[in-house]
């Protein structure tokens, strides 16, 4: 029983494993987007605080995907400059979200982490020279890989599984036990058999010496 509970267990994990990394994947692109758009402005020589079509830019990637819960374009000093959750303008990122964003590995590649146990993934700007301009950063709402009807049959199925392999594990003792009280029975019969066969044997002998007797006395 708990062979099969890991087993369900472990392939219910690597689903989940493989469904985010395809949802990252869909989001790294709805981010590389917006990235390549924000530095073709910036090498026309739009500075990245004053751009006049960015906001709008994000509201639209943002009604295209609903796995987006918000996108963030931040300043170097980590100030959000622009937003599609429009109270965060002017605050500053999450300590989580700036610590990623400085990874020097993180300076040309696509970066994830967590803030109150919720996903964000991340990128930054480069200028018309290559120079870090800003970061673009999106919180996103983790994919529920198995719905509730999926998750119902596969709960009844592993149920199904456990009961079928209990009683297979019944039927075999059920079984043993039955074999074993016959292996007894047989091994009762023959001791008794041993037994009736030895007192014929000693009947027969005795009976022998009587006739002995008698020869001698006549």
């Amino acid at each position: 029983m708990l062979g099969v509970a890991w087993i369900a267990a472990s392939l219910g994990a690597l689903r989940d494993e493989e469904s985010n990394a395809l949802q990252q994947q869909r989001l790294t692109l709805t981010l590389f987007d917006l990235k390549e758009a924000i530095e073709a402005d910036l090498a026309l020589g739009f500075d990245l605080v004053d751009n006049p079509s960015l906001q709008a830019r994000l509201d639209r990637a943002l009604e295209r995907d609903t796995e987006l819960r918000a996108i963030d374009v931040a300043s170097l000093a980590g100030h959000t400059l622009f937003s599609t959750d429009r109270g965060s303008v002017g605050e500053p990122l999450a300590p989580e979200v700036l610590a990623a964003a400085r990874v020097p590995a993180h300076a040309r590649r696509v970066w994830t982490t967590q803030v109150a146990g919720e996903p964000v993934i991340g990128i930054a700007l480069q200028g018309p020279f290559g120079e870090t301009a800003g970061l673009i950063t999106s919180a996103y709402h983790r994919e529920v890989t198995v719905a509730p009807g999926f998750q119902s049959t596969g709960v009844a199925l592993l149920a199904s599984l456990v009961v079928a392999v209990c009683g297979a594990a019944w039927a075999v003792q059920l079984l043993r036990r039955r074999q074993q009280a016959e292996a007894a029975e047989e091994a009762r019969v023959l001791h008794d058999m041993s037994r009736a066969s030895q007192g014929v044997g000693q009947r027969f002998e005795h009976c022998l010496m009587q006739v002995d007797e008698s020869e001698r006395v006549e």
